[in-house]
């Protein structure tokens, strides 16, 4: 059976539904192809490393997170020399506690031996230690999404679904939970695209009483093949990444295939509401490297994002450690120590010189604080002219007529379109303005603390 006839699309018809369907179909059969093939050769090196890691006790891990809150990859001296990383010359370990076993010989009974379990402090260290070989990771999502990141976000607001950003998610990208989405702010553009795709779909197709929802593994394929067809729609690099993912929460060509209504009906519908929200009648079409997966080109911006309104403006949390105001030095006539979101303060340079200072980095891109303090802290990205598709004005332009009124209410913010300067290159600055906050103390930091105490009292 043709694509075509399987998705139900008229040869040759214009209609924006069938525009979907057919780039649905295209991806779907790509992604299919990719699970046929097997486990690629990157997935089965990242298997074959994480095998050799141990699975350590709720006690031991009470421990790595007192002593180093940080830690993502642990393992003892000779395994990491096995991996061919060594550890680093004068690194403190990471102190567990380790069963040994021991056999005693019953005085009466020869034949009768009883095993004896005794504990001892042994070292661990954590990747963060070590160096040598490059640590294999999974497949990751490339490209550039442009726009259409910021039509997906509007889209998922639309649907009355809350967006919130966090520093971790405890090794998770992202998560679902009845009406909220929640992703952490070190993904670049892609990757956050395709997860955010990944977990609107599980909004859409698993909200379902415990009964009705299928099993973890079904669930996990649904939602990345819906995440894989999105992806592909907008150009991005997918390359082996969904099915690596699919395949390891044990998902297959037959899995994907069981589910195939509800995965293209569920794309179709992402698809349709990110073009929705940017106003255009023609979706996109399949990217001319659609079966070639690995060299899938970064796309120029379809449209203009969708201005937000204030109440839409977004609000996410971030380490309190960026925030901090540091003291005042009036030798050097500035204040000193302060976090890099506090530093990049820039309004006046923007006002006074069209300057910006110290931008610092979130989400993969560059950002300038221009108003606030460090309980509300408001921002704009820094962004290239090429790359900024609205109208480039100044501060002075936006400030003659009505001292900037009209300005301040536009939806994308004061500062949106303000052409700035850094050094000798020029930038423009991208709402909308986001507002930055200090968040909670990581929780690793409470158990180091805890146990920090528990020592002092000894």
């Amino acid at each position: 059976m043709s694509t075509a006839q399987r998705t139900g699309t008229i040869p040759g018809a214009a209609s924006k539904v069938d525009s979907a369907r057919e780039v649905v179909s295209t991806a779907v059969d790509t992604l299919i192809a990719q699970l046929e093939s097997g486990k690629s050769e990157q997935l089965l090196t990242y298997l074959s490393t994480m095998s050799r890691f141990h699975s350590y006790s709720f006690g031991n891990v009470m421990l790595i997170m007192g002593q180093r809150p940080e830690a993502t990859y642990v393992a003892g001296f000779h395994t990491w020399k096995s991996m061919g990383r060594s550890v680093l010359k004068g690194e403190k370990g990471i102190v567990i506690i380790a069963p040994m076993i021991f056999r005693k010989n019953d005085a009466t009974e020869t034949d009768n031996e009883e095993n004896i379990v005794r504990y001892r402090a042994v070292h661990v260290f954590d990747i963060s230690q070590t160096e040598g070989d490059p640590f294999p990771e999974p497949v990751r999502i490339g490209g550039d999404p442009g726009d259409a990141l910021a039509r997906l976000e509007s889209a998922i607001r639309s649907s009355g679904i809350r967006l919130e950003t966090t520093d971790s998610l405890g090794g998770a990208h992202g998560v679902s939970i009845g009406g909220t989405i929640k992703v952490i702010d070190s993904l670049c553009d892609a990757e956050r695209f395709s997860v955010l795709a990944h977990e609107w779909a599980h909004e859409l197709l698993h909200k379902v009483d415990r009964d009705e929802r299928p099993s973890k593994t079904v669930r996990e394929t649904e939602a990345e093949s819906v995440a894989f067809v999105v992806s592909h729609a907008f150009s991005l690099e997918t390359r082996t990444a969904s099915s690596d993912y699919i395949q390891l929460y044990n998902g297959d060509r037959d899995t994907l295939t069981s589910s195939l209504d509800r995965i293209q009906k569920t794309a179709c519908m992402i698809i349709e509401g990110i073009h929705d929200q940017g106003g255009h009648e023609d979706l996109v079409k399949p990217s001319k490297h659609m079966s070639d997966n690995t060299s899938g080109a970064s796309p120029k911006p379809v449209a203009d994002a969708p201005p937000l309104t204030q109440s839409e403006t977004e609000v996410h949390e971030l380490d309190p450690d960026r925030f901090e105001m540091g003291e005042f030095c009036y030798q050097r006539e500035r204040t000193v120590g302060e976090g890099d979101i506090v530093s990049s303060y820039s309004g006046d340079k923007i006002a006074l010189a069209g300057t910006v200072r110290n931008p610092f980095t979130w989400k993969g891109q560059q950002w300038v604080m221009t108003s606030g303090r460090g309980e509300c802290v408001k921002a704009y990205r820094v962004v290239h002219p090429d790359a900024f598709q609205r109208k480039v004005t100044t501060y002075a332009q936006k400030t003659r007529v009505d001292g900037g009124e009209a300005a301040r209410s536009d939806p994308n913010g004061f500062y949106d379109g303000m052409k700035v300067t850094r050094g000798k290159q020029e930038f423009v600055l991208c709402g909308p303005q986001v507002i930055l906050k200090p968040g909670k103390v990581p929780q690793g930091e409470l158990f180091a603390q805890a146990f920090l105490d528990r020592q002092c009292t000894r």
